[in-house]
């Protein structure tokens, strides 16, 4: 990589990028990793802050990487587009999902509505972090007895996740800082 990319806070991002652009095979595995815990929410959301601060500016990135390797392919492109996505999803799902699940509640007043709300949810996180168990159980020749805690917990994590990306458009601190977790 002639050297390693640290412009950017987040430099897995630059680094997919990088890779992606030069036609590097790379499969991730968003779930599957050894995870950085802070010690009070506050610290998450910061940290989810910074995060999302540096993927939101997948554009900058993207010009960096095509100056540094004088030139654009499908793949990088596609990479492009990949965090085009994220950055939306990532600021946009707590929105619509919460607002699925107020609606029925505050504005219409009609519980029918807001089983399908909630059944959506669980679906989503089901058929997004079940499979991820199930691998992590083939990785690890070992079940899970918490299987629906986890998942419980999930639900919950998924909306707090999200509230960074708020926290970092909102917030009134100029600098942006970096916050470094202890495993």
């Amino acid at each position: 990589m002639e050297g390693f990319q640290t412009e950017f806070w987040c430099e897995d991002i630059y680094m997919g990028g990088y890779l992606a652009n030069n036609k590097t095979s790379i499969i991730p595995l968003y779930s599957i990793e050894n995870m950085e815990t802070p010690k009070s929410l506050k610290t998450l959301i910061k940290q989810n802050a910074v995060w999302f601060h540096t993927s939101s500016k997948f554009t900058k990135i993207f010009k960096h990487i095509i100056k540094r390797q004088k030139r654009v392919t499908s793949n990088g492109i596609g990479w492009y587009l990949q965090m085009m996505r994220g950055a939306v999803s990532w600021l946009c799902i707590p929105f619509f999902v919460l607002y699925s699940i107020l609606y029925p509640i505050f504005i219409e007043y009609n519980n029918l509505l807001l089983i399908p709300s909630i059944l959506s949810y669980l679906i989503f996180v089901l058929l997004t972090y079940l499979p991820t168990i199930q691998l992590i159980e083939i990785l690890l020749y070992k079940k899970f007895n918490n299987k629906v805690k986890i998942l419980f917990f999930m639900l919950l994590v998924v909306l707090i996740s999200n509230v960074g990306p708020l926290y970092c458009l909102f917030s009134q601190e100029k600098e942006k800082e970096k916050y470094k977790i202890v495993r």
